[in-house]
């Protein structure tokens, strides 16, 4: 349950994120469809998720069942694991392709 939430919850505030950078990034960038009311769905979007996030069960907080501090472990481990390999393999962020928030 708690990985479950935590997965979602980071790809869906990632892709929140993604759409505000994409928009500074590349203001003159075709786009096929309009975000009526923009920036207002993606701001409210990641307070929503960022509120799931930190409601999900937990010990610090709530004294239940320690699911966010696991998943938060396991993201950090995800990402421990991926940053080297990425380096390695010459892959994203090391390959240049991504955004450089200067």
């Amino acid at each position: 349950n708690g990985l479950v939430t935590t997965r979602l919850v980071c790809q869906f505030i990632a892709q929140a994120v993604s759409v505000i950078l994409h928009r500074k990034h590349f203001p003159d960038a075709e786009r096929p469809y309009k975000m009526p009311l923009y920036p207002l769905p993606v701001i409210i979007c990641i307070v929503f998720f960022t509120f799931v996030f930190v409601t999900t069960e937990n010990y610090i907080i709530m004294n239940q069942v320690p699911l966010l501090e696991l998943a938060i472990a396991y993201l950090l481990v995800g990402l421990a694991v991926y940053f080297p390999w990425a380096k390695t393999m010459g892959m994203w962020p090391y390959n240049g392709y991504g955004y450089s928030m200067t």
